[in-house]
């Protein structure tokens, strides 16, 4: 069985440590307001079942630079667009 849950992800220069279920795939990234505040939000299709694993990511404004062990996983824009933050996952080693 899958479901789509929501993770509101801190916007920042540091890693971000996310539980979510092993395999969890982002399918939609952007921002959420409650009407003064806004928080940038990254919606996964998940198995409910499956064991927790810890996921990372990352968040840049647009022109800064990140390493290869990111990918880009959706892009959230803040009040009507003049901030634009990008969510970025840490690739999951190959063996």
């Amino acid at each position: 069985m899958s479901v789509i849950w929501k993770y509101p992800i801190p916007v920042g220069m540091a890693p971000i440590f996310v539980l979510m279920p092993e395999g969890a795939e982002v399918v939609h990234v952007a921002t959420q307001s409650n009407g003064r505040d806004q928080t940038l939000c990254a919606w996964a299709l998940v198995d409910p079942s499956a064991p927790e694993e810890q996921a990372v990511f990352f968040t840049v404004a647009t022109g800064q630079e990140f390493g290869e062990e990111w990918e880009h996983v959706g892009t959230g824009l803040f009040h009507n667009g003049l901030y634009v933050w990008h969510l970025l996952r840490r690739r999951t080693p190959t063996s």
